[in-house]
């Protein structure tokens, strides 16, 4: 797993996810190529890319920054 560390602080910055709410309940959140088309009554984008990646976001422990990143499923 790659490393993070803060622009600000220099430490470490720890992983974590912020929840997208859907009719289901909770989900992670996906980075999605292309253009938003529509959405499905399941309440799950559909755009016009083939291509979707986890969002993973990173918290500084020193400051509370948080920064977003499309990772790769393999990382």
């Amino acid at each position: 797993m790659t490393e993070y560390k803060c622009p600000d602080c220099e430490v470490l910055m720890e992983q974590g996810f912020i929840p997208d709410r859907v009719n289901t309940g909770y989900d992670m959140t996906y980075w999605m190529n292309g253009q938003f088309t529509s959405m499905t009554a399941m309440g799950f984008a559909r755009g016009t890319g083939g291509v979707s990646m986890l969002v993973a976001t990173f918290r500084c422990p020193e400051c509370g920054l948080l920064r977003e990143y499309a990772l790769p499923e393999n990382r």
